[in-house]
């Protein structure tokens, strides 16, 4: 029971989805579809950064990578549009590494068939 617990919750997180690649999808509901007449949804999703071994110079391992990003976004559920709003990068230890804010001018993206953020949109607007 604990180990799935694990598996689709990190932090008030919940599991989405997992990338062809390998990446864990988390995300956590900032603005609800329903308290916002279900035109759209704010939420934070976490990626996490995958650690990889590397042979130094020396000809020893050492391990890279590690930490995970949290990307506030705003997906439409009405127009099936999504927006990045601010990401947050984070390293192995929790400190913050680096931000970006992306300009309110942007104009959204349109959610691809059978993509990631497909399965993201259907989760958080309540699709599936």
């Amino acid at each position: 029971m604990t180990i799935s617990a694990c598996l689709y919750s990190q932090d008030g997180f919940q599991y989405v989805t997992t990338s062809k690649d390998g990446t864990d999808y988390y995300y956590q509901i900032s603005s609800d579809v329903d308290s916002n007449m279900g035109l759209y949804t704010d939420f934070w999703l976490k990626t996490g950064i995958s650690i990889k071994k590397i042979k130094t110079k020396s000809g020893k391992y050492s391990t890279t990578g590690g930490g995970y990003f949290l990307t506030f976004m705003r997906v439409s559920c009405l127009e099936k549009t999504y927006l990045f709003k601010n990401t947050i990068k984070y390293d192995s230890a929790g400190k913050v590494i680096g931000t970006h804010d992306f300009p309110i001018a942007d104009e959204p993206k349109p959610v691809v068939p059978n993509s990631v953020i497909e399965t993201i949109y259907k989760t958080v607007c309540r699709k599936e």
